[in-house]
């Protein structure tokens, strides 16, 4: 005989037997079943417990809602995943299918395995070694990568068959590997002065090692490049030095500058005192060959004069010219002038 549930007892009242309708009434007979001729159910509720009838009655099963029947007969794939089908008592996992979000009415005893369908990061610092050259024996470089990759759906089966659902490790072991190779294609000055052709290289290099994993690579960052604290403190000296001579060269180039540029004023203060003096002579001669003409001029004037006036006097001789002339100077370079009239008869006058 089925046993179910019954309702817990009213307040401050004792258990009681109910009838067949009450249950009917309440959803609690189950389709096809129908209650005693009697009307009454052989047990009785209590409110925390069971209780029989009669010693031959066993407790009812409970009995599962519509939502719990589902969720136990209908496994489900999480959104943003894709599974596998899985059997639960045998283990056996079916490659051949990729299943979707979604709820799907394949049994009890089946599951799914699953693996994610968003973006996957990966980060991590990682110590590689750099390029060695003749005047370059290498030196430890610490490289922060990340990158982000994506799996591809329609390959889950053979993701499964190589590493089940731990591809995590495989992707970090693949790329650590990809970029401890890669590293000593490049010297430590490249890091510092090629970066975008070293992310892109790297790039490549780990899109190759985890193809075969069938993951796609989105995009790659080199995020940090640091050189071991050796070279750091080794570039930094030779930068200081460099810099040092270059303030030295810079100290003798200021004082051949300013050396020249004595010389140079040395010139210019010559040729201008050389421009001084050749304007002052110039000055002087000027002034000079304009006293010259101007005494020309008045002797010319003078000479014209006594010309004339041996003319108008009628002096013929050169004896008579000679004395007038003289008398003309004394009374030049006499301190008392004296002037000279001349008549229309010739004779002398002092006035």
């Amino acid at each position: 005989m089925l046993q179910l549930r019954g309702r817990p007892v009213g307040p401050g009242g004792p258990p009681h037997a109910h009838s067949a309708a009450d249950d009917l009434e309440k959803g609690r007979v189950l389709p096809g079943l129908s209650a005693p001729a009697s009307g009454r159910w052989p047990f009785e509720v209590a409110p925390s417990r069971w209780r029989p009838a009669s010693s031959s009655a066993v407790a009812p099963p409970r009995l599962a809602s519509s939502v719990e029947r589902r969720r136990r007969v209908a496994p489900t794939v999480a959104p943003r995943v894709a599974g596998l089908r899985s059997q639960k008592s045998t283990g056996k996992v079916w490659r051949d299918e990729v299943y979707e979000a979604g709820r799907y009415g394949i049994g009890p005893d089946y599951t799914f395995r699953c693996y994610p369908l968003n973006v996957q990061n990966f980060n991590e610092r990682l110590s590689v070694w750099s390029k060695s050259s003749g005047s370059d024996a290498g030196s430890t470089v610490y490289l922060d990568v990340s990158y982000q990759y994506l799996l591809k759906p329609e390959k889950l089966g053979e993701l499964y068959s190589m590493v089940a659902l731990n591809f995590e490790g495989l992707v970090a072991s693949r790329t650590q590997d990809a970029i401890r190779n890669t590293a000593p294609l490049f010297g430590i000055d490249s890091y510092l002065s090629q970066r975008p052709l070293i992310e892109a290289t790297l790039q490549r290099n780990v899109s190759l090692a985890i193809a075969d994993l069938h993951m796609d690579v989105l995009s790659f960052q080199l995020r940090d490049i640091e050189p071991e604290d050796d070279y750091q403190s080794a570039r930094l000296a030779v930068a200081i030095q460099v810099e040092s001579n270059a303030k030295e060269a810079y100290s003798q180039e200021a004082t051949l500058v300013r050396e020249q540029t004595a010389v140079e004023v040395l010139e210019i203060e010559n040729d201008a005192d050389a421009v001084a003096k050749k304007a002052t002579a110039s000055a002087s001669k000027i002034k000079e060959n304009a006293v010259t003409e101007a005494d020309e001029k008045v002797e010319v004037a003078r000479l014209q004069g006594l010309k004339d006036l041996y003319d108008e006097l009628g002096f013929t001789s050169e004896k008579h010219k000679a004395s007038l002339d003289y008398l003309l100077t004394l009374m030049a370079s006499s301190s008392n002038k004296e002037y000279v009239a001349f008549d229309s008869m010739g004779k002398v006058t002092s006035i």
